[in-house]
């Protein structure tokens, strides 16, 4: 609690930020292994906890991602 925060939810945080990654980057892992590899024995209960800490679903989380990596890649493609 030295920062403010309990150590319990600095490793959520850090879970959470390990979520986003993997959604990020591994868009053929499902939302199930993607809670199992963040120590999350629970799809659901991931789920919720990741909305609580971002505003998002996961699913709505990695939708807005390959949104934006797909318009980033046409804006690049205009510039050439």
């Amino acid at each position: 609690e030295h920062y403010g925060i309990s150590i319990k939810k600095e490793i959520l945080l850090r879970r959470i930020e390990k979520a986003k990654e993997l959604l990020s980057s591994t868009p053929f892992l499902s939302l199930r292994e993607i809670a199992d590899l963040t120590g999350f024995n629970d799809q659901f209960y991931f789920s919720k906890v990741f909305k609580q800490q971002t505003g998002k679903s996961p699913a709505e989380y990695r939708k807005m991602v390959m949104k934006s990596n797909i318009d980033n890649g046409q804006e690049k493609a205009h510039e050439l």
